[in-house]
């Protein structure tokens, strides 16, 4: 009887007197009641056999590994995507293209205009290739090593290659070769006077190749017009790069017929 009074009388107590009661028990009794049982920090902390664990060294091995393959991925993205903006550059859907890195500035000694690229497969490379740097042409492979190779520059004074002279409205295109003069410029001679129209602002493309390039692809354009002051029945034309090739970091290398596809076939 005394119980139920007791119990009745907990019962019609306000909440902030029973909780101050229940607080008062858990702390007297807690210890006691605790005899014998495992708390709950060792239960979340242990690891029952057969789980998988590893060491701290081990977890900071491959997160090393996971932020390096991350980078990795990053990179290859960025590649994909710069070959994507090269390709769709390009007048028509062209052959493969190997991207590569520019490692050093312009060599201008002796009138030499060259880049010097890092590229780790050079089996698909070989002198003569074109190489596309800001959707046009800056000039075509020199030589090739086992873990890099050489672009000469159109203004390399050494450097010669036959172009497409071709002007908006007007149909098909006037063929010429054209010279690097070493100081920034090429030059076109041998075109006649009185059979070529040619102005100022005319567009000087790569002309096509089928073991090169497959389609034109923009140069330059025409700079000055005027007489060859050897021949006053030919012009002499000046023609300036559209693309700065000391500001390239990243260039396309244009190949036709794959090695790899050739030895497949």
């Amino acid at each position: 009887m005394v119980l139920l009074l007791g119990g009745f009388f907990l019962l019609m107590l306000p909440q902030r007197y029973t909780l101050f009661l229940t607080e008062g028990f858990h702390r007297i009794l807690g210890p006691v009641l605790s005899v014998g049982r495992p708390t709950e920090i060792s239960k979340i902390h242990m690891v029952q056999p057969g789980q998988d664990a590893v060491s701290q060294d081990t977890y900071n091995k491959l997160y090393t590994i996971y932020r390096n393959t991350y980078a990795q991925l990053l990179e290859i993205q960025q590649q994909l995507s710069t070959l994507q903006r090269i390709r769709a550059g390009l007048p028509t859907p062209g052959p493969p293209l190997i991207l590569a890195r520019v490692s050093n500035a312009i060599l201008t000694a002796e009138e030499c205009a060259l880049l010097v690229i890092p590229v780790s497969g050079t089996e698909e490379l070989e002198q003569g290739q074109y190489v596309i740097g800001d959707d046009s042409v800056i000039g075509t492979i020199s030589a090739v090593y086992k873990t890099s190779a050489r672009v000469r520059l159109v203004t390399d004074a050494k450097h010669r290659m036959l172009v497409a002279i071709g002007r908006t409205g007007r149909s098909g295109y006037i063929q010429a070769y054209m010279h690097g003069q070493g100081d920034g410029t090429t030059r076109i001679v041998g075109l006649s006077q009185k059979e070529y129209d040619v102005r100022e602002g005319d567009a000087v493309y790569a002309a096509a190749d089928g073991d090169r390039l497959g389609t034109e692809v923009i140069i330059g354009e025409v700079r000055e017009v005027r007489h060859d002051l050897d021949n006053p029945l030919l012009w002499d034309i000046r023609v300036v790069p559209v693309c700065q090739a000391e500001k390239l970091s990243e260039i396309g290398i244009v190949v036709m017929h794959p090695k790899s596809e050739i030895k497949s076939n």
